[in-house]
């Protein structure tokens, strides 16, 4: 029994010694790299509605908004302790609670939105179809930037005053002790003019169409 163990141990090691190095540093064919999605026109669409998936639903009052179960336009009743709103009417918050946190949700939105401006214009099968072309490159970008601005406004309503990044994209993977993960907010008329502005020229130079098609 130890002479059997013994080969198929001795086999064992001479099929892997055999095997390319980098066979197990395959990408599996079911996932692409960031690049690709900037390479191909429906992974770039794919990656502008995801940008628009961080849109928060407010259409509904089971919906994670505190707008109106925190205000006196109505009483949330149900008991179900995972929503925010009824810990709120039993007084269950205090100053470490974190109900309705939104702020790192709209930052990966903002960071999403920078990425996509930026890269966006490096998609070549979108540029030279005659059916889009710069033009529809153009306008994908400027959705992001009003979308970037949207998610802006939502911070400025619940938080005041927040941290401006213009079109800096902050990396991953920052040290909670890096000077970029301790950025001063901007003052609040700063994010106003933030906001403003980028709505202003999205409309004054008509970047974006009046009306979308499907």
């Amino acid at each position: 029994m130890k002479f059997k163990i013994t080969l198929l141990a001795l086999a064992s090691a001479a099929c892997l010694t055999a095997c390319n190095d980098d066979f197990f540093d395959q990408v599996p064919d079911d996932r692409i790299t960031i690049e690709q999605v900037f390479q191909r026109t429906s992974y770039s669409e794919k990656y502008l509605a995801t940008v628009y998936s961080y849109i928060l639903n407010e259409a509904h009052r089971t919906s994670p908004i505190p707008w109106d179960p925190c205000s006196d336009d109505l009483d949330v009743t149900y008991d179900r302790e995972d929503y925010n709103s009824y810990q709120i009417n039993l007084g269950n918050w205090s100053a470490s609670s974190d109900y309705y946190e939104f702020w790192s949700h709209f930052y990966r939105g903002i960071r999403s939105a920078t990425y996509f401006i930026q890269h966006i214009g490096d998609n070549q099968e979108m540029l030279n179809d005659p059916t889009r072309g710069p033009l529809v490159v153009e306008q994908y970008k400027n959705e992001a930037r009003f979308l970037r601005a949207w998610f802006y406004y939502n911070l400025l309503r619940q938080y005041g005053p927040c941290v401006l990044l213009g079109d800096e994209v902050l990396p991953g993977d920052l040290d909670r002790d890096d000077v970029k993960m301790n950025l001063p907010r901007s003052s609040y008329d700063e994010c106003v003019d933030y906001i403003v502005g980028e709505l202003d020229d999205i409309i004054d130079n008509e970047r974006l169409p009046l009306h979308f098609t499907s």
